[in-house]
């Protein structure tokens, strides 16, 4: 029997309902949320469940986001989505995206250390929890609680096909979001993997680019780019 929650009518933060309507991403989610509930009817298996579609933003409020980290689509695999950008459930093999971040966090976090400047990991985003051993897989849901919006650009993906929701229109309503995000002149980092997140580039706020963590790019610098220390910097700078 298919699962009801797959089913469940998506609910979109209260938090975010007013900066959504300004910046005219309400509207921008009419053709996606159609085609979400088109693919559904017809039993087609889609990722995130849909109670998660909107986790991102429900972890951090509109005027929290001090971080975006902007991923492709969910992962396609059963059990592996959970709404936020490169996350995956606790106690689920890391796939190799997240393994890459992992290494990642524990070059910046160690050339930091050698420096002798290892808070440029703990503030203002504590990137590594205390007493984490090092190569550990990152929290990314306590990332979220400190202003880390960890959010796709194409929110649904149909199981074992990759890419499969982007025509839909998904990545309109992020353009409209994140431009909402650059409007407001807070003090903010993004952080861009891959050539389809660094399509939102924009010249308003930090943006820090890296080729994607997947096996098939990562090979190309994504391990040394030491993007959490760089934010923090920034950020620091900021304040």
């Amino acid at each position: 029997m298919k699962d009801a929650r797959l089913i469940e009518e998506p609910i979109i933060p209260s938090a975010w309902g007013p900066f959504l309507e300004e910046w005219g991403a309400l509207n921008a989610l009419q053709g996606p949320l159609k085609n979400l509930r088109r693919a559904l009817a017809q039993n087609e298996v889609v990722y995130p469940e849909s109670r998660h579609l909107f986790r991102a933003l429900e972890a951090v409020p509109p005027e929290g986001v001090r971080v975006v980290l902007l991923g492709q689509d969910p992962y396609p695999g059963a059990g592996l989505a959970t709404g936020l950008s490169f996350a995956v459930p606790a106690h689920v093999p890391a796939p190799p995206s997240l393994l890459n971040i992992a290494k990642a966090l524990e070059w910046d976090r160690q050339a930091c250390v050698n420096e002798g400047q290892p808070q440029l990991m703990e503030e203002p985003i504590r990137w590594l929890n205390q007493g984490q051993g090092s190569g550990s897989l990152p929290d990314l849901p306590r990332w979220a609680e400190q202003g880390v919006l960890l959010l796709n650009e194409t929110l649904t993906v149909r199981a074992g096909a990759p890419g499969s929701h982007r025509s839909w229109g998904w990545g309109r309503w992020t353009a409209k979001v994140l431009e909402g995000l650059a409007q407001t002149q807070k003090p903010m980092v993004w952080m861009l993997w891959g050539k389809e997140a660094q399509k939102h580039r924009n010249p308003r706020v930090h943006c820090l680019e890296a080729v994607h963590p997947s096996p098939l790019s990562a090979y190309r610098g994504f391990v040394h780019c030491r993007h959490f220390s760089q934010a923090n910097q920034l950020l620091q700078a900021y304040l």
